[in-house]
């Protein structure tokens, strides 16, 4: 029993999805830093998962993996010459070795196909709990304080369950178990995909599809988060586009849906809540840009250290820039910034190029994974979540390994 437990699938779904853990917002709360504690169980992981026998590396593979390298070697060396050179050096070896590291133990799975169902079987329950905590402590809770924030809690036998809200009432913005109503709705994000994904590879039925994703998609827009909710939607329009036969009359219900939704928009954004969430702007995000900019300007090869271009330019702003492309370039400098760029295209050229492959799972695979990282492209505008230790981090980097690994060895 714990064999089957901790095989090599179950190994790679704890190392991924252990940190999501540091965005709860119980944990959060606690003294000390949880992330120590499971960078120490990723090393526990891979060292107990890498085989001795010799694995065939494809090309494509020393190459995703030589500029996950080379990035790493541009972290270090900016981190060098850092104001901040402990800080930087100490996050750029958390980040890195562990992305290495999954990288490696994908490559070592025996069944990388039935990990990948695995994988997002889990993610998807994830989704529908998370969902189902926070719609219901929205309805039963009560508004009320919990180490400095505004929660909705609930007791039931004894013990006593909170959910962190923002905005206004009557319609909250709801943060379920995670910290913030955003941090939930990147969850969120993926579930509902990976969900969609199992319907279509009928992993589960039609009816079940449809109460699963029914509360993913409630949760979503109780959320607010205007970043989740327009990447969502991007990632259902490609998951359908190429998964469907008929794509012209697709393309027509589309338009009909867009125009629906427009009316819709204009309409009653004014009286709703969760659609005047639209007219808020960036939220402070554009401070912290311009201060960016100006600061890439000055020194464009070297950047400021990895990981720590909040720290040097924006602690009196109270806000982080929100943005992959202007962080890495910032952190690590242009040539740091392109091999960033570099495996992200990778891994989305060979994504598309597979999705014409005549066997249906492997089809289904591939445009699972090429709409999750387009997407990303235009939702890390707003965000900045792939080089930091985080779970999103390791689910981009399990992508990535992914699609090279399962199209090379099928």
């Amino acid at each position: 029993m714990t064999n089957l437990m901790f095989n090599h699938s179950n190994k790679i779904i704890i190392y991924i999805f252990a940190p999501l853990l540091m965005n709860f917002f119980i944990v959060k709360g606690l003294s000390f830093n949880v992330a120590y504690l499971i960078f120490i169980m990723q090393i526990a992981i891979f060292f107990t998962s890498i085989k001795k026998n010799n694995i065939r590396i494809s090309k494509a593979d020393r190459t995703s993996l030589g500029l996950i390298y080379l990035i790493f070697i541009f972290a270090i060396i900016s981190s060098l010459f850092s104001t901040y050179q402990i800080d930087s050096l100490r996050i750029s070896m958390l980040v890195f070795i562990t992305s290495i590291m999954l990288y490696l133990l994908t490559m070592f799975d025996d069944n990388p196909i039935r990990t990948f169902y695995k994988l997002h079987t889990f993610n998807m329950l994830i989704g529908v709990l998370t969902s189902i905590f926070g719609i219901s402590l929205l309805l039963l809770g009560s508004v009320g304080y919990k180490m400095g924030s505004r929660v909705l809690s609930l007791s039931l036998g004894g013990i006593n369950f909170y959910q962190v809200i923002m905005g206004m009432p009557p319609i909250y913005r709801i943060a379920s178990i995670a910290s913030n109503p955003n941090t939930l709705g990147i969850i969120l994000m993926f579930s509902q995909l990976s969900t969609i994904f199992l319907l279509k590879t009928r992993k589960i039925d039609r009816i079940k599809f449809i109460l699963l994703f029914a509360f993913q998609i409630f949760a979503l827009l109780l959320t607010q988060s205007r970043g989740a909710i327009i990447t969502s939607i991007i990632m259902i329009i490609l998951f359908t586009y190429f998964s469907t036969k008929n794509r012209v009359r697709y393309v027509l219900f589309l338009i009909v849906i867009i125009v629906i939704s427009v009316v819709l928009l204009v309409t009653f954004n004014q009286d709703i809540s969760i659609l005047s969430r639209f007219d808020e702007g960036l939220s402070g995000r554009d401070q912290a840009w311009k201060i960016i900019i100006s600061r890439i300007t000055q020194n464009p090869f070297m950047g400021v250290g990895f990981g720590v271009s909040s720290l040097a330019y924006l602690e009196d702003l109270g806000i982080k820039a929100h943005n992959v492309y202007l962080n890495t370039m910032i952190e690590i400098g242009f040539f740091g910034f392109v091999l960033f760029i570099s495996i992200w295209m990778l891994a989305l050229i060979k994504s598309f190029i597979n999705i014409k492959r005549k066997d249906l799972s492997l089809k289904h695979i591939n445009i699972l994974i090429f709409s999750i990282m387009f997407s990303l492209l235009f939702h890390q505008l707003v965000e900045n979540k792939l080089l930091v230790y985080d779970y999103v981090m390791f689910f981009w980097v399990y992508n990535i390994s992914s699609v090279i690994s399962i199209n090379n060895r099928s």
